[in-house]
């Protein structure tokens, strides 16, 4: 083995050992260096691609797999990146695409078909999504990432006791991981247990202060606790469980509104069909209103991360 490729593989196991110690700054700073010494490298810009969309540098992970696929097409790896990518960008087709080829090229991949799963659950393709979780479940029993997966798979569909019980397993696996962590959080949440919630979503914090699922979660727990936002929330969370499906479901409410309002209207209680359309204008206004709110609450929680880190 030449200097080069024995430098090469020495940069990519420290970015590995320091992206497991929570220190993406120093995997990129690694993989920089790896490339210096072999730019043509496939697999350092494939992981280089993953670490920038850590970073949150979605633009610039996208060139990287996109540069790492043209080197070596073959590569399941770069295929994965860049199907990551495509996600990053809500590009859902492109991501599907890409995460297929890399499940086509090393159907023994577990990271592939989690990748896909995520594209699939993003796209409300829900049963697929699952089953490609269990297929990564399947080939690797010890990842608590994959099943911390399901466990959000059940979950977004009402399973809480389904979702409760991967979260545990997840735990299990690994006491420290995020996305058992977050999920458990975001079960504890369901079932009321709001300081449970915020002490799992402290302990991600603690790790990462840039984790943007672990502020939501705590955004989330002010919003459960707020009377503003308390019954949206609730609203959001119910909702959300149809999936694809919420549209009709809304449609089905408005469709439910007129014919009541009509009804009254008809039996010459004109009183109660203007009390309804009241009523109905206030949650729509409601419903319009609470999520900006919410978003300005994580706004606020990401800048206050961003300050206590800048000083």
């Amino acid at each position: 083995m030449s200097v080069e490729l024995r430098q090469a593989a020495a940069a990519l196991s420290r970015a590995a050992q320091q992206l497991r110690a929570g220190d993406p700054h120093g995997a990129l700073e690694s993989l920089r260096g790896g490339l210096a010494m072999l730019p043509g490298d496939a697999t350092l810009h494939a992981v280089l691609a993953v670490v920038l969309l850590r970073l949150r540098r979605r633009h610039a992970a996208r060139r990287e797999a996109q540069i790492a696929v043209g080197l070596e097409p073959t590569l399941p790896l770069a295929h994965r990146a860049l199907g990551l990518a495509h996600l990053a960008f809500r590009d859902l087709r492109r991501a599907e695409a890409a995460l297929r080829q890399a499940v086509a090229l090393d159907p023994a991949d577990d990271e592939s078909h989690a990748a896909l799963a995520r594209a699939l659950a993003a796209a409300g393709r829900r049963d697929e999504a699952e089953a490609s979780a269990r297929q990564a479940m399947a080939l690797d029993p010890s990842s608590p990432a994959h099943a911390a997966a399901l466990g959000e798979l059940a979950l977004a569909r009402g399973r809480r006791d389904e979702a409760k019980a991967h979260a545990l397993a997840a735990l299990r696996l690994q006491a420290d991981d995020p996305d058992a962590l977050l999920l458990m959080g975001e079960v504890l949440l369901e079932e009321g247990e709001v300081e449970g919630a915020r002490d799992h979503a402290r302990s991600v914090l603690r790790v990462d202060a840039d984790s943007r699922p672990a502020l939501q979660l705590l955004t989330a727990v002010k919003a459960r606790t707020s009377l503003l936002l308390g019954l949206w929330w609730r609203f959001a969370t119910f909702m959300s469980r149809f999936g694809r499906g919420t549209v009709l479901v809304l449609i089905g409410m408005f469709v439910a509104y007129r014919f009541a309002v009509i009804a009254l209207e008809e039996t010459g209680l004109a009183q109660g069909a203007r009390l309804a359309q009241g009523v109905w204008l206030a949650f729509a206004a409601y419903t319009w209103i609470a999520p900006a709110l919410f978003r300005r609450s994580l706004e606020k929680e990401l800048s206050t991360v961003r300050l206590s880190r800048d000083f």
